[in-house]
């Protein structure tokens, strides 16, 4: 069974990734239902990656960030 000093740890990262999402859908000025929308998109995108290419959820970030690099370059090309 888990301490409750790692509950309060667990509890703490939470609220301050909650705070985070709120600030950074203040900075966009995006709705915050739309701006949970992305970020379940781009998380389910990163699992598929990291499923496809068993591999752990930051080098898929890496994967996915630099396939999507790549595809912008090919389409604006290298000196747009």
């Amino acid at each position: 069974m888990p301490s409750r000093k790692s509950n309060d740890i667990q509890l703490s990262a939470l609220e301050n990734a909650m705070q985070l999402f709120d600030e950074a859908a203040e900075r966009l000025n995006i709705d915050k239902t739309l701006f949970e929308i992305l970020i379940v998109i781009t998380f389910s995108d990163i699992l598929k990656v990291a499923f496809e290419y068993k591999c752990n959820m930051r080098i898929a970030v890496y994967m996915l960030a630099n396939n999507r690099a790549g595809d912008v370059t090919m389409l604006r090309g290298i000196y747009a």
